[in-house]
């Protein structure tokens, strides 16, 4: 009882400062600049990989449920590079642990794949609260343009894989068998051709960021659309270097293939860049102009000093020592005639008594 009664008494007894509880005095905010230690960034990122686990295990289990048709699309730009090529088409797998790691390795990719937009917008949410507001005005409305880029260039490799199968397939032998009929088709390994699939789809889709990080720049104005234009003939060997990396071979057909698409997106970024440079001389022209004594106040700041704002000291040629003008002479007294006032005045006081 006397511990309930302190504590009502201690509860009521709230110090009184101008007639206002200091219980409903604003109390400050503990951390003004919103910054997190480093054990919180840990747990932020904590929360986003297991909700980024999250899609891809929902994903993976779609995509094992639906497994042949995945499997279908996966191997039909093979199956139609060996069709155009007229050769027929072994999948055989070389050891009896491999049907299921192909198996894995396809579920995963496909969901990878699929959930490629929930897995960057897990990435931009825990970067950009680290990032001022003109770098996210700047990346923000890029990544839906980088996501559709990277599609892109994963559908360009699926369209024209077969073409480059075919054109391989050229240059295998066609000795006829005893019975005088074709040659039979070479045995494929399904894991090497997903490797090289991969490989390929990862290649095309990095190489295609070209336009973003190109745009990027010019918004920094760190490049610009005539620098650009000056340096094609180096862009050109540079895309053609990363066609030859990506592709498995270094024949100038397959080069061609990723090589001249990302030509065009090189130029495609020029132009990007000329726009952004054409709305930022629009901005700037619009700008209303300034008169000289707008101009010359705008330039010369004001000093604090305190509460008060302080003019700055005068520049050298108003400080110059100015010489004490001569006191000016006193005036002379003024001398007054009394008979010139009448007899009041040549009296004395005794008249004026009178």
């Amino acid at each position: 009882m006397l511990r309930v009664l302190s504590r009502k008494r201690s509860v009521t007894a709230a110090p009184v400062e101008g007639g206002v509880p200091a219980s409903a005095e604003p109390k400050p905010e503990p951390n003004p600049t919103k910054e997190m230690p480093f054990t919180q960034h840990l747990e932020e990122l904590r929360w986003h990989i297991l909700r980024a686990l999250i899609y891809l295990v929902v994903l993976s289990c779609l995509a094992w449920h639906y497994y042949d048709i995945v499997y279908k699309l996966l191997t039909d730009p093979l199956l139609r590079g060996f069709r155009n090529a007229g050769v027929p088409a072994n999948l055989t797998f070389l050891h009896f642990i491999d049907p299921l790691l192909f198996r894995l390795q396809i579920v995963l990719t496909a969901s990878v794949v699929v959930g490629l937009p929930l897995l960057l917008w897990e990435i931009w949410r825990f970067v950009a609260p680290g990032l001022y507001t003109n770098e996210r005005r700047y990346v923000g409305p890029l990544l839906p343009f980088s996501i559709l880029l990277c599609l892109a260039g994963i559908a360009l490799v699926y369209f024209a894989l077969p073409i480059a199968i075919e054109f391989l397939l050229k240059f295998m032998p066609r000795t006829p068998d005893a019975a005088g009929g074709p040659a039979p088709g070479l045995i494929q390994d399904p894991q090497r051709y997903f490797f090289f699939f991969m490989r390929m789809m990862v290649g095309a889709g990095i190489a295609f960021q070209t336009p973003i990080v190109i745009l990027l720049l010019g918004q920094l104005e760190l490049v610009t659309a005539r620098g650009l234009l000056q340096y094609w003939r180096h862009s050109v060997i540079v895309n053609f270097t990363i066609a030859a990396i990506v592709t498995p071979t270094i024949d100038p057909f397959n080069m061609s293939i990723i090589g001249v698409p990302l030509c065009l997106l090189y130029f495609l970024s020029v132009i990007l860049v000329w726009f952004v440079e054409r709305g930022r001389a629009r901005a700037a022209a619009g700008q209303p102009v300034e008169t000289p004594a707008e101009e010359a106040a705008a330039q010369t700041p004001l000093l604090t000093a305190g509460d008060e704002a302080v003019e700055p000291a005068p520049s050298d040629e108003l400080t110059q020592p100015v010489e004490p003008e001569p006191p000016a002479p006193a005036p002379a007294p003024t001398v007054i005639d009394r008979a010139m006032l009448g007899p009041l005045a040549t009296g004395g006081e005794d008249a004026w008594d009178e």
